[in-house]
């Protein structure tokens, strides 16, 4: 990826964050803490070679990207959507939701859905997770195991 840029108000700069990450990544969620990049891999591509796909996870004090892959537990590396509660990330992939503890870049929670289909998108309201998956739109209690 490269670097990215961001703001620092009480210093009314910006300052450059060297991203060492990089995947082709459909969305992003951003904290305080962490930039997470949720990758997919371009056709006829194959993560055993080029490691596209799966979850970066980009700690922004250690300036240091970790990715989570299939051998860390993902059921696959085609990842769309994501969204940071507190130290802890939801993503959406091909037929899954899944919970990540982001300071140990650790699966905590997997939720397989009955369809194949892509999460492509995926918000926090509250103590719900709403996210569209296929034709439809899906409401899942935080809380659900």
């Amino acid at each position: 990826m490269g670097a990215a840029l961001r703001y620092v108000p009480a210093q009314k700069r910006w300052e450059g964050l060297p991203l060492d990450c990089s995947g082709v990544f459909s969305a992003m969620a951003i904290s305080e803490k962490y930039m997470v990049f949720p990758c997919y891999e371009p056709g006829g591509w194959s993560s055993a070679t080029t490691q596209f796909g799966g979850l970066l996870i980009y700690d922004v004090q250690r300036r240091q990207c970790r990715r989570l892959a299939v051998a860390d537990g993902l059921p696959n590396v085609d990842l769309r959507s994501a969204a940071i509660d507190g130290d802890k990330a939801w993503v959406g992939g091909r037929g899954f939701l899944a919970v990540v503890d982001l300071p140990s870049v650790r699966m905590e929670k997997l939720c397989k859905l009955r369809a194949v289909h892509r999460v492509r998108c995926l918000e926090l309201a509250g103590n719900d997770v709403w996210f569209s998956s296929g034709p439809a739109l899906y409401r899942l209690s935080k809380d659900a195991h």
